[in-house]
């Protein structure tokens, strides 16, 4: 008897460390939803799925693949990169799904636009919330158009004159489009900046975070299922921190003994 009075002192010592440890581990908050806090950009916007800084946060936090990912470039712009360029991140709309960018500029009281500028095509999950036109950006031109450029790189060209354009195809050697907000504007030779800081708004196309928020979670996806996940403090949940998840159970074998120890 004393032996059984032992073993069985020794097995609920065994377990109160268990137990300790479980609860000990299930106060502290789960580590994806740590790593995966929003986080801010000089004065810029809250930054959150399916938005997040590629040098400072998990890839788990955003939608790696789908072109969500943020540079803070010298801890003051966030910057998207689409087609290679740079688009200053102004203000998000979480609700509205919408996103408000602009060409980002590394010299701010420069009269030119960017030197080395790239035709831009919208990722995949992208799309213009509002109606766009082309800014055709001219460089290394010939005749008429060279007085025009008063030492900037590149020379601003709305399509709404389509014999400027036609002079521009003919007599310069790169043209870069860049779309603006449409504005009704004359055509012909105009002030890129003048355009071009205004930005463009842009949708987006992602799962719906709003659930997991709302329940106080942080999005985010599985990365070995790739799968939409929702970051709680407990642990990760599916859609919600409401939906059932991988909680803490003791071995069977201990539940028994317990029991049979409590009976007698």
């Amino acid at each position: 008897m004393p032996n059984f009075v032992a073993e069985t002192l020794l097995e609920l010592l065994f377990l109160s460390v268990i137990i300790s440890s479980a609860i000990t581990t299930s106060a502290a908050d789960d580590p994806n939803y740590e790593a995966c806090q929003p986080k801010r950009c000089g004065n810029g916007p809250n930054i959150s799925y399916p938005f997040y800084f590629v040098n400072t946060q998990e890839h788990y936090c955003g939608a790696t693949s789908h072109g969500f990912a943020v540079n803070c470039i010298n801890d003051e712009f966030p910057v998207l990169n689409i087609s290679g360029n740079h688009y200053e991140i102004l203000n998000i709309s979480y609700t509205n799904r919408s996103i408000d960018v602009r060409l980002w500029n590394n010299a701010s009281d420069s009269v030119c636009p960017p030197d080395y500028i790239t035709n831009t095509t919208l990722p995949e999950y992208f799309g213009y919330a509002n109606h766009i036109q082309d800014l055709y950006l001219v460089s290394e031109c010939r005749g008429v158009l060279a007085y025009w450029f008063h030492g900037c790189h590149y020379l601003a060209l709305l399509p709404t004159r389509q014999k400027s354009i036609g002079v521009a195809r003919t007599n310069c050697s790169e043209i870069v489009l860049v779309p603006v907000e449409d504005n009704g504007g004359g055509g012909g030779v105009v002030n890129a900046l003048e355009y071009l800081a205004n930005g463009i708004r842009l949708n987006w196309t992602a799962s719906d975070c709003a659930p997991c928020e709302n329940s106080g979670g942080r999005c985010g996806y599985n990365t070995s299922t790739l799968h939409f996940e929702c970051f709680c403090r407990d642990q990760p949940h599916s859609r919600t921190c409401h939906d059932q998840g991988q909680s803490f159970q003791l071995p069977s074998t201990y539940a028994i003994k317990i029991t049979t120890t409590c009976l007698l």
